[in-house]
């Protein structure tokens, strides 16, 4: 399915203002309601069909779901879970900004006899409902290899990383550490701190081209996710630097149509849409089995997906 950014604007508004609890008299005794708080619906893409596809999958099962919006703000977050417990809800399941830091909110509501579970963020203590993050760090690292194989020499290696401390960020590096060691590829790594932010990655970007201004003293880019490779890639064109080779965790549009323009290698993605109903169904599934300690078998090994300028024709129109 394709995301144009007018339907990207009107999921926005839909999650910002359609997306509420409803009136206690509006729902019947035994409908479950499940309280779902996500990074940010405003400014993180991915967050817009994540949250289209917990919608869908709450729609066909008959699910309450209520969003709160943290903005990423892990104080407002931890509030969040707080507001769902005293709403009563029925499960929850945080997408984490700060994991430690949301610990003694998830602890209250399990002592409150409310199930919960990190969404795409692991969380200690709960069950978890994501791709396992460091097989995706050691694809991503697979696909850096494949774009150098042509590179003679050391390779230096951009990294536009998420949340400091946050899981996503810290697992998908460990998998990347465990492959490109065991390659055996020289490699200089240089951090750009962008919690997830395009615009910060593209400062961070900016920053590394002076301090490497010569052709080819930059090899590749590679980026978390959240479409932050789009900004640093049109900066590199303008600039001429058409040498630094760009891959991606996650894709977005912009990513999506750059690979098949030839901009961009290639991206290691999750499905957002797949992945939001994933969260939801899950957790229906837990009910029904009268378990949320365990999760379903089906979602022990959510699906990562390769798209490359080989494969583009299986992966076009996937970017959300």
């Amino acid at each position: 399915m394709k995301f144009s950014h007018i339907a990207a604007a009107l999921g926005v508004a839909a999650l910002v203002f359609g997306v509420a609890a409803a009136p206690d008299d509006a729902r019947s005794e035994d409908q479950f309601t499940v309280g779902v708080t996500v990074w940010d619906v405003s400014t993180t893409p991915f967050a817009v069909p994540l949250v289209k596809g917990m919608r869908d999958a709450a729609e066909k099962a008959n699910v309450n779901l209520i969003v709160s919006d943290p903005k990423w703000d892990a104080s407002v977050q931890v509030e969040n879970v707080r507001e769902f417990i005293v709403q009563g809800v029925d499960a929850i399941a945080i997408a984490p900004i700060d994991i430690a830091g949301v610990l003694p909110a998830v602890q209250e509501a399990l002592d409150a006899g409310i199930p919960v579970v990190g969404a795409l963020g692991e969380i200690e203590g709960v069950p978890y409902v994501g791709v396992d993050d460091v097989e995706y760090g050691r694809l991503s690292a697979r696909l850096m290899l494949e774009a150098l194989a042509t590179v003679e020499g050391e390779k230096r290696i951009v990294m536009f990383r998420g949340t400091a401390g946050g899981s996503p960020d810290r697992r998908r590096m460990q998998g990347m550490g465990e492959v490109l060691e065991a390659s055996g590829v020289e490699h200089d790594w240089v951090d750009v701190t962008a919690d997830w932010l395009p615009d910060k990655a593209l400062t961070g970007f900016q920053d590394v081209l002076q301090r490497f201004p010569v052709a080819g003293s930059v090899t590749l880019v590679n980026s978390m996710g959240n479409c932050m490779v789009p900004p640093s890639l049109d900066w590199a064109q303008r600039l001429g630097r058409t040498e630094v080779m760009f891959v991606a965790i996650d894709l977005c549009q912009a990513e999506e149509q750059a690979i098949g323009a030839g901009k961009m290698y290639g991206a290691v993605y999750q499905d957002p849409l797949i992945m939001g109903a994933l969260v939801v169904d899950s957790l229906v599934a837990m009910q029904a089995a009268g378990d949320f300690s365990t999760l379903p078998d089906f979602a022990q090994v959510p699906p990562i997906f390769n798209c490359t300028q080989a494969n583009y024709a299986e992966c076009e129109g996937r970017g959300f």
